[in-house]
């Protein structure tokens, strides 16, 4: 039985902060395995590189020139 007084209570800015780390963390997780992988590292690399677009907006620049022998 949990009693209200049990649970831990945390303040925002604690909430908001572990919320961001978990987000991060999923992030890299995903990131060390990419599911474009399956299709080959050119798909990988331009699928990677599109995310990091996406995440960057108009922070950064990204160009790619990948070439592969074959599709």
């Amino acid at each position: 039985m949990i009693i209200s007084s049990d649970v831990p209570v945390f303040s925002p800015a604690f909430q908001q902060a572990f919320d961001e780390l978990t987000e991060r963390l999923r992030e890299i997780v995903n990131d060390l395995r990419p599911p474009m992988l399956t299709f080959g590292v050119k798909l990988a690399f331009e699928d990677f590189a599109e995310n990091l677009r996406e995440r960057n907006q108009d922070s950064m620049k990204i160009m790619t020139d990948i070439q592969a022998d074959g599709e």
